[in-house]
């Protein structure tokens, strides 16, 4: 038993011995809807780019052709006009963005497209993708649970008491969080470890343009995780 379990024993008695709407388990919802919030916005941004990455890997021509739709509108909205752009995209379905004149008559035209995409399981060489991609969540799910089997321990019920403001200072020095947070942080350095190797190792020299593309996502993810941290450590 660490010294997690015993600090602040007097404040947590206190609380758990409390009348009235301290009784309510309000320690608890505000640990999982406040204080770990950014545990749930680390997994979402972590699925987002390792299902991004793939997916502009798959469909560069398209992300490619979206390229030239994102400077139609950038020009539009940031100097007040644009030129004419055709691209092959699915139809527009709201044009709002257009001037008067050109919404009173059909100046969007579309010919119709077909993309269809066969059933498959992952196998070879994008196995350590499976692997890697549930590698944060694992860390996420052992922090969560750090959290909850700590506060139950700590008999926590009310965050409106000192006991629970010093239990979210003392978590963040335990081996565990560190463990699971660090565990997470690997997850997100070790994918572009493995992207890289897969490109050299199988000749993928298209890919080099979306891995370069998604630095900036992954080192806002390990900002993210660092910020976090260091939010509960202060």
């Amino acid at each position: 038993m660490n010294s997690l379990d015993f600090e602040s024993e007097d404040l947590s008695l206190d609380c758990y011995q409390a009348s009235g709407w301290r009784r309510l388990p309000t320690a608890w919802f505000h640990m999982l809807f406040v204080e770990c919030i950014h545990i749930y916005l680390a997994v979402f941004a972590w699925f987002r780019l390792v299902t991004n990455v793939n997916l502009r890997t798959a469909m560069g021509a398209h992300f490619q052709l979206q390229g030239h739709l994102e400077g139609y509108f950038y020009n539009l909205f940031l100097f007040g006009s644009t030129a004419s752009t055709s691209l092959h995209l699915s139809n527009v379905t709201d044009t709002f963005f257009l001037g008067q004149e050109q919404q009173e008559q059909p100046t969007v035209f579309y010919n119709g497209s077909v993309l269809t995409l066969p059933s498959t399981s992952i196998d070879g060489a994008n196995i350590p993708w499976i692997v890697l991609v549930w590698l944060l969540p694992l860390g996420a799910a052992f922090l969560m649970l750090l959290h909850l089997v700590l506060l139950a321990r700590r008999r926590i019920w009310s965050f409106d008491c000192g006991a629970y403001l010093q239990f979210s200072w003392d978590i963040v020095r335990t081996p565990e969080y560190r463990w699971s947070v660090g565990l997470m942080a690997f997850a997100a350095i070790l994918l572009p470890v493995v992207w890289i190797l897969q490109i050299l190792l199988f000749h993928l020299p298209d890919q080099w343009n979306v891995l370069k593309g998604s630095v900036l996502s992954g080192l806002l993810l390990l900002f993210a995780l660092e910020l976090g941290l260091k939010r509960k450590s202060s």
